[in-house]
């Protein structure tokens, strides 16, 4: 049986909130631990709940989804955020996967793009709905102020790497590239360290950037 994926959702709006519990309560590995109406709210839940998985809307009352990702990330490192909006502006969306989103889904994906999102993020995976890489791929494409030299990443370093900004889990990787997933993890360590970077979604932000690998 597969291990039940604790979900707390934050967004302003009851109904949403209600509609997405009553979407995921159908699925039987995922448990909705909660609900906040704000990003205080949502913070003192999911320091209080400790979900794995954390589906937040990033324009609510008080504190802003922004500001709820830096702060979660810092104190949960493991959290899982899953950002669903219905605000697509680039320099949002940028904002928010460097503060260490996960994933980003508009509010008009589909149910099933939903679930399987939220069962992505929750090995590591990191889905972005067309609709935000299109955003996300135009912003990264503008000419960049000045050149910064690339470290040097060793060629398993660079193959993990891509692997990661196209969005496979660990236990992908492990499996495409014959190695365990203590070697993938160890390689990732690596790689963030050499990249100056904190979590493997600015590791993704970065292949894109510099036109490392074609999603």
């Amino acid at each position: 049986m597969s291990k039940v994926i604790r979900v707390l959702i934050a967004d302003d709006q009851e109904l949403i909130r209600h509609g997405l519990c009553e979407l995921l309560k159908v699925e039987p590995d995922i448990w909705v631990v909660g609900e906040a109406g704000d990003g205080a709210e949502a913070l003192a839940q999911t320091s209080r709940l400790k979900p794995d998985v954390l589906l937040l809307d990033l324009f609510m009352p008080g504190l802003s989804g922004l500001e709820v990702i830096s702060k979660v990330k810092r104190l949960q490192p493991q959290l899982h955020v899953l950002v669903v909006t219905g605000m697509l502006d680039d320099e949002t969306v940028l904002q928010a996967l460097q503060q260490g989103a996960a994933g980003f889904l508009p509010k008009t994906a589909s149910p099933d793009d939903l679930v399987q999102a939220i069962r992505a993020v929750s090995k590591e995976g990191m889905p972005i709905h067309p609709q935000v890489a299109s955003v996300v791929v135009r912003r990264l494409n503008q000419p960049a102020a000045k050149s910064i030299p690339k470290p040097r990443l060793t060629a398993r370093e660079y193959d993990v790497l891509c692997m990661i900004a196209r969005g496979h889990t660990n236990s992908e990787i492990a499996r495409s590239l014959v190695i365990s997933q203590y070697t993938v993890r160890t390689h990732i360590c690596n790689l963030l360290k050499k990249l100056h970077l904190s979590n493997r979604t600015q590791a993704a932000l970065y292949v894109l950037k510099n036109g490392m690998v074609q999603l």
